[in-house]
Order: structure tokens, then sequence, then C-alpha cells
């Protein structure tokens, strides 16, 4: 018949030692039932509330000291421990006695010299990756484990109900760096630990506690000066300010008192970032706060991308405005339109990482191969330098947009056109909105137009025609039917002074005011260029 091993835990609140017990049986289920049967015989109760824990199966051991068939014994884990797996038991490593109890034990029985057990010291490098976890857990850094040390930390790896230190060493077993580093990087590590979640206070869940463990060990060791990663005392201090978030965005306000920071005031803050404009972040003048606010109130791109990402955020409330406005401006123009690399550019910066490139990966977006992101050549964009405290510097020597622009007054309505690209920053600054042709023609035919800028460098600008209608007769001089006269007169609006040196512009004037005769019931013949002959 098969032999079964079982390990009984007694729990660190209760000081029991654990008992080991091993006997013959038929099948597994028989061997469950005998173990159960064993512990009651002994008025042995286990489970919850119990000072023991459920009896918990093990490799059949093969040492020579092993206790009588179906006997409970309480000595064995104090020779043996389960290794890593969990399953298995080794013995335990004794460190060679001092030469002074080396003397004792060669001395002669006959001179009445009592021998004394060796005292059963582990090192810091031969202790195994619990001992090292739970021997800091419990003692800090350590060269050597008593006897007593190392029952503690048996018991405490038994104990199922102490949820930290148990989450601690699930965590860390998931990091196999820590399986071949150095104690004292242990030590280190769980120090830390403590300093973020103390150990008085309340379980942190296993998740948080291996984040933490994986960037802690990411980090440098040190501060490296230029290094583009944080050291471990800059991540510690990092998940330290997170569990008190008002504590740690206290030092960072930068911000006017009396207002409270919400996601709406990021959204602000997002989208005056966005602009290209130097100005001081800790005074926005009003027109670019009024640029900003219409940019969130019709969620334009990239705003609505950066929105969306940064509040997304757990702590984004707690970063300053001058890291945000880095966070930004920082970033490639066109970061937005890849999803992967955005989110890594945010994650890095808000961890304190400055990443050397933002390029993006264009196997991570198959749609960006698409054409409606093929463009013949690199688009200029200006250099927005941080000059720090704050405070950037936008450096606009870079090839100028070509005309023409269209503009639209938003305390007037009225639109304009404009060709000069200094005039067209002096107007947004200002707080014009740029708009799109249709969107001009439309504010145009009913008549809002502020100014109409011609093209430069056209030739013969002194003859440039300018329409104007007036009256309802149409290009040919022909009057109106009777009766309509009158009716088309007065409801007609009246084509605003517009320079047709650009003949989209005239194409479009004269359909749209065809069309609007045709809707009053005015017909007109299309005849060819030979009947004007």
């Amino acid at each position: 018949m098969p032999n079964y091993a079982f390990l009984i835990k007694g729990r660190a609140k209760s000081e029991k030692k654990s008992l080991f017990c091993w006997f013959e049986s038929k099948s597994d289920s028989r061997a469950e039932r005998e173990i159960m049967n064993i512990l009651e015989d002994a008025d042995i109760t286990t489970g919850r509330g119990a000072d023991y824990q459920l009896p918990v199966r093990t490799d059949f051991p093969v040492f020579d000291d092993l206790p009588a068939e179906f006997a409970l014994d309480d000595t064995w884990c104090d020779r043996y421990e389960l290794a890593e797996n969990g399953k298995t038991f080794c013995k335990i490593v004794v460190a060679p006695p001092a030469p002074a109890e080396q003397q004792a034990v060669t001395t002669p029985l006959n001179e009445g010299t009592k021998l004394e057990a060796a005292p059963r010291v582990i090192t810091a490098s031969d202790a195994n990756f619990y001992q090292r976890t739970l021997g800091a857990w419990l003692f800090g850094a350590f060269d050597t484990l008593t006897t007593e040390q190392s029952s503690e930390i048996a018991r405490l790896q038994m104990d199922m109900d102490a949820t930290y230190p148990q989450n601690v060493l699930l965590a860390l077993g998931n990091i196999a760096q820590l399986k071949h580093c150095f104690p004292e990087t242990i030590f280190d590590l769980v120090g830390d630990l403590k300093k973020v979640w103390p150990a008085n206070g309340k379980s942190p869940e296993l998740g948080h506690i291996l984040s933490f463990a994986e960037e802690w060990m990411q980090a440098h060791n040190y501060a490296i000066p230029g290094g583009d990663r944080p050291n471990r005392l800059d991540v510690t201090a990092k998940w330290v300010a997170k569990q008190n978030p008002q504590a740690a965005a206290a030092p960072k306000l930068d911000r006017p008192a009396g207002f409270p920071f919400t996601l709406d005031s990021l959204d602000i803050e997002i989208a005056c970032a966005l602009l290209p404009m130097d100005f001081d972040i800790h005074e926005i003048p009003g027109p670019i706060a009024r640029r900003a606010k219409e940019m969130v109130e019709k969620r334009e791109e990239p705003w609505r991308q950066w929105s969306q990402k940064l509040r997304q955020v757990p702590d984004i409330l707690t970063h300053s405005r001058a890291t945000i406005f880095s966070l930004i401006r920082d970033a490639k123009p066109d970061l937005y339109h890849f999803p992967t690399s955005h989110q890594t550019w945010i994650d890095a910066r808000l961890r304190g990482e400055f990443p050397t490139t933002t390029e993006p990966n264009l196997g991570a977006d198959p749609l960006l191969d698409s054409t409606v992101f093929t463009t013949a050549g690199p688009v200029a964009q200006p250099e927005v330098k941080n000059l720090g405290d704050g405070k950037f510097s936008v450096d606009l020597e870079v090839p100028e947009r070509e005309g023409p622009f269209y503009l639209k007054n938003p305390n007037t309505g009225k639109c304009r056109q404009i060709y000069n690209p200094v005039k067209l920053r002096a107007l947004l600054a200002s707080g014009y909105v740029e708009m799109t042709f249709n969107e001009y023609l439309d504010v145009s035919f009913a008549g809002g137009v502020e100014e109409v800028e011609h093209a430069p460098n056209t030739e013969n600008t002194g003859n440039v025609q300018m329409e104007k209608t007036d009256s309802p007769e149409v290009e040919d001089g022909t009057q109106l039917p009777a009766g309509e006269s009158d009716d088309a007169q007065q409801e007609a609006p009246s084509l605003p002074l517009i320079a047709l040196d650009n003949l989209e512009h005239r194409i479009a004037l004269v359909e749209r005011k065809l069309a609007f005769l045709s809707n009053i019931g005015i017909e007109f013949q299309r005849i060819g260029l030979e009947s004007l002959e």
C-alpha cells in the first residue's frame, strides 16, 4: 500500500507547534478519513477558529528519523521544513558549531562533561526565499537566524490568517529575479513595502504589492544623474504619496487658491496646453482661456483623445499644472493618432520617466497604413521648448501654412478671409476661431463678413472684381418677372463684398445665388457659348 504524509499547521496566534503524521493506506479518500480520525482521537480540532489548520498532504519524506506510524509528531518541523514548492520536506541547514563548542563535544565523557546540542543557526546566504522574506518581515535585515527565529518564521509561513505577509510571499514569489538575488535586496524591498503599507495597518491587495515590487525591481538602486529610470527611493516615495493623495498633492499646488481642481478644470488645462502660443501657464490670458473653453465645447481633436486618456488616470488630479503642460507639450504633435504609444507616453511621464523617443509602433496600429494618415511629407509643427518654472516658448521658425485662412469672431459671429500667417496667429490668440471654407460660405452668404484680404502677389489686384448684389437683376440684365420683383428684392439676402480672385469663391457664390433664385420660382435656361456669338 502507498505511504501518505500529512502536515497539520498550527496557527501563530495559538502558539501551537505544527504536527506531522504518516501511515499506509489503500486510497487517497481512505487516507483523508484516517488522518481526521487520528486527530479526533487526539482531541485536536482543525479548521476555522481552531488552533490548527486542516491537514495538508505532502510528499512522503525519505529520512531515517521518521516518527512512528500513525503518531502525531510535534518535533518534526524543528528539523525539517517545506521547500519552495510547498510539498517536499527538506532538512533545515545548521551552521557548523563554533570552535569552543567543538571542544566541548570532543571532551571525554569520563570527565563528567555534559554534551549539549549545538544551536541551529542559519546564515542569510544559506536561508531560502521564504526564510529571507519572512525573516525580513519579522526581524528586519539579519545575518543569521537562530532556532527560535526559524521556528517563528515557519509558524508565520503556515498561518493563513496572516493576510499581509502571506500576500507578500505570493507577490514576491512571482518575481523571478528575487529567487537569484542577494539577501539584502529582499531585505530592502520588504522594508520599503512596510513603508508604503505599515504592518499595523490595513492589508494591501495582492495586485498592488506585486505592482510595487515589479516597479521597485526595475528601478535603479540609487540615483544616476541623467538616467532614464527612477531610483528605488523615488519609487517608494511615489507609492507612499499614492496612499495619501491629499498630503501628496499639497506641496505641488500651483493653481489659484480657493478654486477646486476637478476633471472639468483638467479639460481646460489640457486645451490650453495644446495651444501653440507662448504664455505663463500660471496666469492664463483671457483669450487663451476662451479658446480653450471653445475647444472643449466642440470636442476638437486632439483635445478629445488627451482628455479621454488622462481622465482614466486614477490620481491625475494630484499632478501639478506644470506636469500636465509638460506631459502634453513634450509629446509628438501626432502622438494621439497612435493609441498604444499615446498611453505608453502618458504612463511613463506620470511615473517620472522621460522616454528618449515617442516614435509610434506602426505594427501596433494597422489602421495607420490607411490613406487617411498618408501625407506627402512631414507636417511642419512649431517647436515648443520648456523654459522651466511653468513657462514655455514656441519656435515659429518653421515653414508657414499657406492661405487663405477663414476665421470667425465669436463675439460678433462674423467671419473674415486672410492670407497673412502672422495675422492668423494674432487673431487666434485674441479669440478668433478658425473655420472651414464651407462654414465660411454659409456665414458670408448671410452677410456676416468683417474683412476680405486678397491673395498676396496677385497680378492686377487693382482690377479684382468685387461682387455685390443690391438688386434682383440677373447677370444678363433681365429684370425679374412682374409680381415677383418686390418679394425677391425683399427676401433675397444681399451677397457680401467678397474678393473673387479665388475661383472656388466665384463658383460657390454663383451656385448659391442661382439656387436661391430658383427656390423663389425663377427658372434659368442654360445656353452654350456658341449662342452668344
